[in-house]
């Protein structure tokens, strides 16, 4: 199920990378360099989590229903600030005994540039609509960049 759900991830990501519109923006104005350069231009790794949680609220963001990918459906959250380098692909893939959550922060200006990906995996004891589940999960840091052969 990993294996798919992950192609699948990546299927939906290279559609909506393909098909997005570009972004075009005006001159950002010197204060707003400036906070551009303090919030995003230096992070690395878990910086990107703590950055996104702080400045989540200037973010927009826009939701797709991803039917047929699960028992349960799914759906894709894209967050986008003017003042950050990066932009936020949140995946979520629900199931009877479980659920998947992807989180990728890519480059803005380049949407195949990685900059740190997120997985957690929650899974049941037994199916959610059954009561008393319980839930354990899973938290694993996926490499951004891959070895060339």
């Amino acid at each position: 199920m990993l294996k798919s759900s992950i192609t699948t991830l990546l299927f939906v990501y290279n559609i909506i990378l393909f098909n997005s519109c570009a972004d075009k923006q005006k001159s950002l104005k010197t204060n707003e360099k400036i906070i551009t350069e303090r919030t995003t231009v230096s992070l690395s790794g878990f910086e990107y989590i703590s950055d996104f949680d702080k400045y989540m609220a200037e973010f927009t963001s826009q939701k797709v229903e991803l039917n047929n990918l699960s028992t349960e459906g799914g759906e894709l959250t894209i967050f986008n600030n003017k003042t950050s380098n990066y932009r936020v692909y949140d995946f979520w893939l629900y199931g009877e005994t479980g659920k998947l959550n992807y989180t990728f922060w890519v480059a803005k200006n380049n949407s195949k540039d990685f900059k740190f990906i997120k997985q957690i995996d929650y899974q049941y004891d037994r199916p959610y609509y059954i009561e008393d589940y319980k839930t354990d999960s899973v938290f694993i840091l996926l490499p951004t960049k891959y070895p060339t052969l």
